[in-house]
């Protein structure tokens, strides 16, 4: 897994493989909707968690 900052994810296309896919997290949706715009626009294969951790965190603390 790889951690990037999506203020830096310009400065890593370079680097990245566009032969797997990658998923696109943040805490609640936002940044990870911009990481997947610029990567799409890149030719990557590229998904994001809707709606971000927030919602599965709410699950965990439910569940237990």
């Amino acid at each position: 897994s790889l951690c990037i900052p999506v203020q830096d994810l310009p400065n890593y296309i370079s680097v990245l493989s566009k032969s797997v896919p990658y998923i696109a997290v943040c805490k609640s949706g936002g940044r990870s909707n911009v990481a997947v715009a610029i990567l799409d626009k890149e030719g990557f294969n590229v998904s994001g968690l809707i709606g971000g951790l927030d919602p599965l965190a709410d699950l965990m603390i439910k569940d237990n």
